[in-house]
């Protein structure tokens, strides 16, 4: 039978893990120990969270440059930290996992026909590597850092979601062609919200709001188990804005992925309330209220605009919808470009791609990306990066279901698991249809969200060995 930890024990003991350790071993040796004991050195753990916060706060309204000089910075401060303290490098068996995708994307841009192109794509994933290094250091030191984090973009997201409210009552100008409204009447166009992220885009604004939901769901419940009403019940507003606010952006990729957040969010909590609560009869019939409501709240909602009942609608229009027909297209040309590119794919990032889709695409269909997380993993990649991709995935999805069923797990890590888990559902769900999911604000939570998993996963190792 596999053994993660008797795995993670071996890769551990590698040779190659040794030799890293012992030149770092080497390097905080010879640092004098003067500059150790410095002002600011010696309170570098609050900078770097002082930074990680402002990559957070940044998300809302900077350029992805910013954000990404914010990264930088943290992950330059954290090389310092662990130069200065007796700091030993270890991997987990997710960090393998991670590492066999980013073995795939090195080995992409290796035989890329545009490697300088390619080299700018890689540059940008390593960043988003760094900022999980930085994540998982920070939090597995300090572990109420992660609620910290969660509370932060609590508040982030929450005025995001209030932003984008009120941008659909006062009226936004439409920057971009982003619905057909060939077939509609004046009543049934929706007016699509973009909120302050930059680029400004209603499909970007609902991949990030989509992928704080579970945030501000985690926030929620974390609350509620500590008995902080007065506090939840402002998050719970917040979670209905956030809500409203991927309705109001008419994503409608979004749409079916907010519902299989909703989907797994009840079902998870359905379970914890039928058996971790079992003696606590008024929970289920407050649960069952609250179910009620929400579904109710959804068809009211959607019944009383007939702008967002053409938008669903128009899911299911497939090619008589120009937007599904583009997308349709930019899928066949994109397989086409996997198919010839199978093992290794194209090279990394959106350079890359428009320069070798225009062989491929059919005429008056330009596209940016493929469209679909996994169509794009697969013709960067190729089938080794998209495998390698698909485990990681896979890998904690079912790491975190089987979490929620231990008895050994306490209830406020099964609440983190929950969150993540619902997050990375939500995520790949969006992902199948939009490629939105490579922007920073979107990768920025994605690391937060894997970094927070597997703290929460060795914890929990930790204790079942002490056990």
């Amino acid at each position: 039978m596999f053994d993660i930890r008797k795995t993670e024990s071996d890769i551990n003991n590698c040779f190659i893990l040794k030799f890293l350790n012992s030149c770092l071993f080497f390097l905080q040796k010879i640092i004098p120990s003067g500059l150790k004991n410095s002002l600011i050195l010696s309170n570098l753990d609050y900078l770097i969270v002082v930074v990680c916060s402002l990559v957070f706060v940044s998300s809302l309204f900077a350029s992805s440059t910013i954000i990404g000089v914010f990264i930088w910075l943290s992950f330059a401060l954290f090389l310092v930290k662990i130069l200065l303290e007796e700091y030993r490098i270890r991997v987990d068996f997710l960090d393998v996992l991670i590492l066999a995708w980013f073995f795939a994307m090195f080995l992409s841009t290796a035989f890329a026909s545009l490697l300088p192109q390619s080299l700018w794509g890689l540059s940008k994933m390593i960043t988003y590597l760094m900022f999980y290094c930085v994540m998982k250091h920070i939090i597995s030191e300090d572990f109420r850092r992660g609620y910290y984090f969660i509370f932060l973009l609590c508040a982030v997201i929450s005025f995001e979601s209030l932003y984008v409210i009120r941008q659909n009552f006062v009226g936004v100008e439409e920057i971009s062609g982003w619905q057909d409204t060939s077939h509609l009447n004046a009543e049934q166009v929706l007016t699509r919200v973009y909120g302050t992220l930059k680029p400004f885009n209603p499909n970007l604004l609902a991949g990030y709001l989509l992928s704080g939901f579970p945030i501000l769901a985690g926030g929620l419940f974390s609350l509620l188990k500590d008995k902080r009403y007065r506090m939840s019940f402002v998050v719970l507003l917040m979670l209905v804005c956030c809500a409203l606010g991927i309705l109001f952006s008419g994503c409608r990729g979004a749409y079916v992925a907010l519902l299989a957040e909703l989907v797994v969010l009840f079902s998870v909590f359905s379970y914890f309330v039928w058996n971790d609560f079992r003696d606590k009869k008024y929970l289920k019939k407050i649960w069952i209220a609250s179910v009620l409501i929400s579904i109710l709240g959804v068809i009211f909602l959607v019944a009383s605009s007939e702008a967002l009942q053409a938008r669903i609608m128009s899911i299911f229009a497939m090619r008589e919808d120009s937007s599904n027909s583009f997308r349709m297209n930019v899928y066949q040309s994109s397989f086409r470009m996997f198919l010839d590119n199978f093992w290794v794919g194209i090279g990394i990032g959106n350079k890359v791609f428009r320069e070798i889709y225009g062989l491929y695409m059919r005429s008056g269909f330009d596209a940016l990306g493929a469209y679909s997380v996994f169509l794009e993993t697969a013709v960067e990649t190729g089938i080794i990066g998209l495998s390698a991709l698909l485990a990681f995935i896979l890998f904690m999805i079912v790491s975190a279901v089987k979490s929620l069923g231990a008895k050994i797990v306490s209830f406020s890590d099964k609440i983190l698991f929950v969150l993540v888990l619902v997050g990375i559902v939500g995520m790949m769900t969006h992902g199948f249809v939009d490629t939105i999911w490579f922007r920073p604000q979107i990768q920025v939570l994605f690391w937060f969200m894997s970094a927070l998993f597997v703290v929460v996963m060795n914890k929990n190792k930790e204790g079942k060995d002490a056990a």
